[in-house]
């Protein structure tokens, strides 16, 4: 099975693949990068839609990345919890402006 989600959405898909062994490939579009990287900005969009009291003091999200290994995440244009992309971070993918999705249904799809 393969599944994809964007913005925030991307975080509860993560954490549902990286416990559900039948989700086999994600492709994660535009979802925060960190939980922890929260914490350290005064002002944040969404993060009560992506919380789960105490998961952040043990995890982060890259945590649950390797939990998924060997399956395959595909993270596009990673962003902060302002929904700014994240600066050139490494593992992620980024499109240029105006790019087509297309290209990264297909690479879910294979």
């Amino acid at each position: 099975m393969r599944a994809a989600a964007r913005e925030v959405q991307g975080v509860w898909l993560l954490m549902a693949a990286a416990i559900d062994p039948r989700i086999g490939k994600i492709w994660l579009d535009q979802t925060p990068y960190s939980l922890r990287a929260a914490l350290d900005v005064p002002f944040t969009r969404d993060l009560h839609d992506a919380v789960i009291p105490g998961f952040a003091l043990h995890w982060d999200l890259n945590d649950l990345v390797k939990a998924m290994a060997p399956r395959s995440v595909l993270w596009t244009d990673p962003t902060d919890w302002r929904r700014i992309v994240a600066p050139r971070l490494e593992g992620f993918r980024y499109r240029t402006y105006g790019e087509s999705d297309d290209p990264y249904w297909l690479e879910l799809m294979k």
